[in-house]
Formats: C-alpha cells, sequence, structure tokens
C-alpha cells in the first residue's frame, strides 16, 4: 500500500463514525484535511473532468436556486455540506488512481468499517441500549394483543434505516471477498461478518434491506454458478441450499416476527409511500421542471400534503429530481446508465457479480431511508462503484484482490 491506499482507507473506513459530530462528522473534516493532496492535473485529467464539471454546474444551480428555495436555512446549510461531499466523491476517484492496489484497498476498508459497525450493532441488539445519537429509544409494539420488545441497531448513524442503508451498500464487498479466493482466516472472518450483517438486517426488519439483501444474494448465487473453479461453485450451491433450509424450517418463526416488527410502522405502508411520491411530483410540477431548490425537499412537499401526511420523500431519485429538476435528473440517470453498461463489459467475474448486485439492488435501496444527500455514505457508494466499472483504466490494473 502506498500513501494514496491509506487515504483511500481513511477516507472509507471513516464512515464508521456515522453522525457523530453533527455538520462537522469526521469524513467531511478528513475529506478537507486531504484536499492538498488532490492536485489541479488528477481533477481535470479525462476521467474527472466530467464529473467536475457537473458538479461545478450543479453548485452554480443550488446558489442561484437560493432565489425561489422554499427553506432558505436548510438551502444554506447544504451549499456548505455539497462542495465537501463533491470533493470527498472526487477524493475518492483521483486518489484510486494514484494507489498501489485500489480494489483491494476499497474492499478491506468497507468490510473493516462493517467489522467496527457490527461489533457495536450486536452490543445494541443483546443489551437494548444505543449511543446517545440514536433518535429512537427501545420500544414495544402491540401485535394482536401481544406486546413484544422492539430490538434495534442503529450503531453511529442515528435510525436504523440510515445503518441499514450501509449494511446494503457494505454486503456486495464482503460478499465479494469470500468469492475473490481469500485465505482460510479471511473466510471465517467473512462468514461470521456475513451472518452478524443478515441478523441485523432481519431485527432491524426494513422490507426494503431484507428485499434488497436477498436481491444481492441471488445475484452472487446466480453468477457464482457460472464460475470455473469448482471450490467456489460448491461454495455458492451450499449457501444456496443453507438459505433455502434456513426459510423451510423456520419459516413460522421467521414471518411472526417480520409481521410484527412491520407492524405499526404507517409510514412504510405502500399507500403513503405512493401517497408521498404524488406530492414529490406534483412539487415538480410546480417548479416547471426546474426543481425547487437546493434544501427545500421538506418544506415543498409540506405545502401540498395534507394535514398529518409524512411529508419525507423516503426514495433517493424523487430527492434529486424534486430539487433539481428534470435536467440534472436526466444527467444522473445517465451517469448511472453508462456506469452499469461498463459493469457488463467488465473481464472479471467477480468484479462483474459485485456490480451487478449492486445496481439491482440499488431501486430498492433507494426507498429505505431519507436524506440520501446528505450522507457520505450514498456517495462512496456511487464513488467506488465508478472505480471499479472503470478499473482497466486503472494504473495498477493487474493487481486484484
Amino acid at each position: 500500500m502506498n500513501k494514496y491506499d491509506w487515504m483511500l482507507f481513511l477516507l472509507i473506513i471513516s464512515l464508521a463514525t456515522g453522525s457523530i459530530g453533527g455538520a462537522l462528522i469526521p469524513t467531511r473534516i478528513i475529506t478537507i484535511a486531504l484536499t492538498p493532496f488532490l492536485s489541479r492535473k488528477d481533477l481535470f485529467n479525462y476521467k474527472a473532468k466530467s464529473l467536475v464539471w457537473f458538479f461545478t454546474a450543479w453548485l452554480s444551480f443550488c446558489v442561484i436556486s437560493l432565489i425561489w428555495t422554499s427553506d432558505t436555512n436548510q438551502g444554506l446549510k447544504e451549499l456548505v455540506y455539497y462542495p465537501i461531499h463533491m470533493l470527498f466523491f472526487l477524493e475518492l476517484i483521483c486518489f484510486s488512481r494514484k494507489a498501489k492496489n485500489p480494489l483491494r484497498t476499497i474492499t478491506n476498508a468497507w468490510i473493516i468499517t462493517l467489522t467496527c459497525t457490527s461489533i457495536i450493532a450486536i452490543w445494541e441488539l443483546t443489551t437494548g441500549n444505543h449511543l446517545s445519537i440514536s433518535k429512537w429509544d427501545e420500544d414495544t409494539i402491540n401485535y394482536d394483543g401481544i406486546l413484544v420488545n422492539h430490538s434495534f441497531a442503529s450503531v453511529t448513524f442515528g435510525n436504523y434505516n440510515g445503518y441499514v442503508v450501509f449494511l446494503i451498500y457494505a454486503l456486495p464487498y464482503l460478499l465479494y471477498r469470500l468469492v475473490s479466493y481469500p485465505t482460510k482466516i479471511i473466510k471465517i472472518i467473512c462468514m461470521v461478518l456475513l451472518g452478524t450483517t443478515c441478523y441485523t438486517l432481519f431485527m432491524n426488519s426494513s422490507r426494503g434491506g431484507l428485499l434488497s439483501m436477498l436481491i444481492i444474494f441471488l445475484t452472487f448465487i446466480f453468477m457464482g454458478s457460472k464460475l470455473r473453479d469448482k471450490t467456489l461453485q460448491r461454495s455458492f450451491y451450499f449457501l444456496s441450499f443453507l438459505i433455502v433450509f434456513i426459510i423451510y424450517k423456520y419459516w413460522d418463526v421467521l414471518s411472526f416476527y417480520l409481521s410484527i416488527r412491520t407492524s405499526g410502522m404507517s409510514s412504510s405502508t405502500d399507500d403513503v409511500r405512493w401517497s408521498i411520491w404524488s406530492n414529490a411530483f406534483i412539487c415538480l410540477i410546480d417548479s416547471n421542471f426546474i426543481g425547487t431548490g437546493v434544501g427545500s425537499v421538506i418544506e415543498s412537499m409540506r405545502k401540498v400534503a395534507a394535514t398529518g401526511n409524512v411529508i419525507v420523500p423516503h426514495n433517493l431519485f424523487i430527492e434529486f429530481a424534486v430539487q433539481y429538476g428534470v435536467i440534472f435528473f436526466i444527467v444522473f440517470i445517465v451517469f448511472l446508465l453508462k456506469t452499469f453498461r461498463r459493469s457488463l463489459k467488465s473481464s472479471n467475474i467477480q468484479e462483474k457479480m459485485l456490480l451487478m448486485s449492486q445496481f439491482l439492488a440499488l431501486p430498492v435501496v433507494s426507498l429505505i431511508d431519507s436524506s440520501y444527500l446528505l450522507n457520505p455514505a450514498t456517495w462512496c457508494f456511487f464513488a467506488c462503484i465508478y472505480i471499479f466499472s472503470n478499473n482497466e483504466n486503472l494504473p495498477y490494473f493487474n493487481t486484484r484482490i
């Protein structure tokens, strides 16, 4: 590892601190501190140049939109956060081009970050205690006259939906490490982490989280069955059998607890979600498809929502489109489609498994939480996808996991 590997590692592992520090979270502080290592040449090379121009146009729109945004105070806050998050994104990409083994560094950083948060998650689930940053306390749910304790793990992310999103972002890297010819020790560690992650996702009981996990598993199992390596093939067949056996053997218990944990969560019901999305579309129409402006999504939806209705979009794509309009939204979608197309052309089956699982799970994981654009983990998620899909252009392409 060279110094750029270590900087990549530091940026990603800082995600473990979540929202500790409020506006001054460690990820933002570290991003600013590493700015001197980002040269003008790095920013304007042929790969990063288009991103720099897009971010510049986006920020310019944010500044101009302060004229009509419905929440100027929040808009000013986000105008401070966005440049740092964009810088975070660009640092990940530029440092990966100078790192000795960026793919290994990124993968190991995600896994170590997952390990750090999993320790806290198990403590929360077994003791019922939570960090002071948690927005929710332990609660009970009345399910058909039965009072059931609602255990959850939010770790450093403030709420359990935020942690579920992080787990789904990290899970493909864990499986990717498992299929990249690990040593026995690494394999054991990854299997333990895999069990912990699945347990936490079930206890947090987000329908979107469980569905995303299933999509990721099925992608790896389906594509893994095509691997030429017989040992890896047997591992995937065993994993498939184990999943089917657990679901069949404990279906009554699983369905009972899942019903309990999804009961009473009116903000997650399909009717409410459709209402939220229709309100968001009304906001977009009212803005003449230009966008309601930076920091305005909640206040704009409050104006069109019925009294007492949920006003948080709970959708990454709607959150982006409502605030920044159709033009920027189309550019964002084109970026995703181009990255997806490059992923399909990957010559390495393990990397293709990683990228396909992320893209297939994206429509679901984007529905779990809110304020995705203010979450550094989301920016890291897209930056890492971009790096892996462009890995053949890396100087150290031949050095893999």
